[in-house]
């Protein structure tokens, strides 16, 4: 009958030790199932920490009238910490270390289209661009500062040759 899932078969108990010693007891599969099931890539508080200071700080930019500036880049710096720190704590951080230049870009963007009102919108576009480009490079080098920390802090980094 091919098709059709057979019920799982209980091991012979004279096999017991052999499994618990490669496998580990069911207790430990059990926990490290759910230590694996509890690390997701993506999670809300990482999406909102990520995008909402740069929102906040361009949308600041936009109110006073001073363009991509220093809203703009305190607020992808402080993202991007945020965004660092609860990805690090979650063992993530490879999902999260190469976005905070994607979403000061796009916001950037966004709000330059909107705001400026002069030239053409590739003139706008170049122009949100270059000035998004220092808060790119801030918020990236905030993410390497705290990645650096966090490893030193736990202890993987020992400073030592590796042969």
């Amino acid at each position: 009958m091919e098709g059709i899932p057979r019920p799982r078969q209980a091991l012979p108990p004279e096999t017991a030790p052999y499994v618990t010693a490669v496998y580990g007891t069911p207790a430990k599969l059990r926990s490290a199932r759910r230590n694996r099931s509890s690390k997701r890539p993506a999670t809300p508080a990482m999406t909102i920490a990520l995008a909402a200071p740069p929102f906040l700080g361009a949308g600041a930019d936009a109110l006073f009238g001073l363009g991509s500036g220093w809203g703009l880049a305190i607020g992808a710096v402080v993202g991007a910490v945020w965004s660092t720190v609860l990805a690090s704590r979650r063992n993530v951080l490879s999902w999260v270390a190469p976005l905070p230049a994607l979403v000061v870009a796009s916001v950037a963007v966004a709000f330059g289209m909107l705001t400026n009102v002069g030239g053409t919108p590739l003139t706008r576009l170049v122009e949100s661009a270059v000035t998004a480009f220092p808060a790119m490079a801030a918020a990236e080098c905030a993410v390497l500062v705290v990645a650096v920390t966090r490893a030193i802090r736990s202890g993987r980094v020992d400073g030592s040759a590796h042969e």
